[in-house]
């Protein structure tokens, strides 16, 4: 299946996703997490963010588009970690 280097790249991922809706503020645009996120249990929550840090470190989902700067820096650099170290 996937290497620990791999699990652990989307572990990271997932938990960096998270932290930047959270600090974005939930439901700020169409990039983050909705604005309902308050009311989800942590299990859900992750496993929205595992869902979406698959999606663009493998390069195969349609994530929405980012907003803010700081939107468009993390998914280029998921980008280049999905076609580099991923592969």
């Amino acid at each position: 299946m996937f290497s620990k280097k791999r699990k652990d790249c989307f572990i990271r991922n997932c938990c960096a996703y998270f932290l930047i809706c959270q600090n974005l503020g939930f439901g700020s645009d169409q990039w983050v997490l909705p604005a309902s996120a308050h009311n989800e249990t942590v299990a859900m929550l992750y496993t929205y963010c595992f869902y979406w840090s698959t999606l663009l470190l493998s390069t195969i989902g349609d994530v929405p588009l980012p907003v803010e700067r700081s939107e468009y820096v993390f998914v280029l650099f998921d980008y280049m970690i999905g076609m580099f170290h991923m592969k």
